[in-house]
């Protein structure tokens, strides 16, 4: 059962809450609150799982109760419910809450919101790490690129698309550009999964906003953990990136689905940077143990952190609101048969071109795992893995 709490301090509004999902009682087990103070005194003594608050009340509003929440009881999933569209209101939320959603919300959209964010609880087991995860305002970007998106967007005339050119190379920025735009306040019709995209549709008013918002973009601190690999990490992941896209697109996918590749190629190491901007000194044993010739990343990683960084980006960007196809991309990128539901898609695309780009680069957190042939030969796409790598080679060879 999913534990669910509601906060609002219109009694008409939790009522008709109630009742609108009453058909929920046999998954979720639902309390409701008149306000953030009784919010706050029913979490002192229950357990929740989710929270779900409206923004505008009296004494505490929703974005002080979230953040309250969040430094309290971190694993706890925070949604905004509000009718409330103000830009600079959005991005005051941007920090205390993982999903946003618009007042009136249709009951199938809020069962799916829920769905989504507690779908992948299982994947953390660690609290200590779930909060750590839960906590984030951001993924730490590069030195460089920050500077450069700030830059740019103090400049009045600058434009969005090369901003979004910036952007879309960037690991910690794409995540935010997506968390963002995916979110219900921006009305977009449908998901979005290009950064680039992401940064032409949120706008220069308020990329230029985000950009200096305390806290939602962040440069990585580079003396937490000097032994990270950062720029290289980052290569590697552009060239998963595109290898990934031009693999899908070189198979007959459609353009939807070789954005997924790409972007979910491009995130896949996103939880080596949690890793090593939240927990450096563990980070730095976990490289010390590689150093020594221990090539189990995997096992390394669950020793040290109690997860891999796999599961750590899976979650977070679950919690985040990115698109289904690339959090299942993220989570199984080394077997891709071990997803529920295996497909061909973004999933098996990334793990091809990962091992691919392993081959290449000499980056010592990668894995330099091989193909997961019980995968491919579950999906019957072994025929077409000396294809995919002809696409990788060429791809590696335009970089060169």
């Amino acid at each position: 059962m999913i534990r669910i709490l509601f906060v609002d301090d219109e009694p008409n509004i939790l009522q008709g809450l109630q009742r609108m999902l009453r058909p929920c009682r046999s998954e979720w087990t639902m309390h409701f609150a008149n306000g953030g103070q009784e919010a706050l005194q029913i979490l002192e003594t229950e357990e929740m799982d989710v929270v779900v608050s409206d923004m505008r009340m009296p004494s505490i509003n929703g974005a002080t109760l979230l953040n309250a929440i969040r430094d309290t009881y971190p694993h706890i999933v925070r949604i905004i419910l509000s009718g409330q569209a103000e830009r600079e209101h959005v991005l005051s939320l941007a920090g205390a809450t993982h999903r946003y959603l618009s007042k009136p919300c249709d009951a199938d959209v809020l069962k799916e919101t829920v769905a989504s964010v507690c779908s992948r609880r299982s994947i953390l087991i660690d609290k200590n790490l779930i909060a750590i995860v839960s906590r984030l305002k951001s993924v730490p970007s590069m030195p460089s690129v920050y500077d450069q998106v700030k830059e740019a967007v103090s400049t009045e005339d600058s434009l969005q698309s090369s901003i979004g050119q910036m952007i879309k190379n960037d690991i910690g920025l794409s995540c935010k550009m997506l968390q963002l735009v995916n979110s219900a306040f921006f009305g977009t019709p449908k998901r979005v999964a290009d950064p680039q995209q992401a940064a032409i549709i949120l706008g220069g008013d308020t990329l230029r906003d985000l950009a200096f918002a305390e806290g939602l973009v962040s440069k990585f601190p580079l003396d937490a953990c000097e032994e990270f690999d950062l720029s290289g990490i980052s290569a590697y992941s552009i060239s998963v990136a595109k290898m990934a896209k031009a693999i899908a697109i070189a198979d007959g996918c459609s353009e939807k689905e070789a954005t997924d590749s790409g972007t979910a190629g491009l995130l896949h190491l996103v939880g080596k940077f949690v890793f090593a901007s939240q927990m450096p000194e563990q980070y730095r044993e976990c490289l010390a143990m590689i150093s020594r010739g221990i090539q189990d990343i995997d096992a390394i990683e669950r020793v040290i952190f109690g997860a891999t960084n796999a599961q750590v980006a899976a979650y977070l960007l679950s919690l985040w609101g990115l698109p289904s196809p690339i959090v299942d991309a993220v989570a199984w990128q080394r077997c891709p048969s071990r997803c529920a539901n295996p497909v061909l898609n973004a999933l098996v695309y990334v793990h091809v071109a990962r091992v691919y780009a392993d081959d290449k680069y000499r980056v010592a957190e990668s894995s330099r795992t091989g193909i997961c042939t019980e995968s491919l030969d579950a999906l019957g796409v072994n025929n077409k893995l000396q294809e995919w790598n002809r696409v990788c080679a060429e791809v590696w060879g335009q970089q060169s």
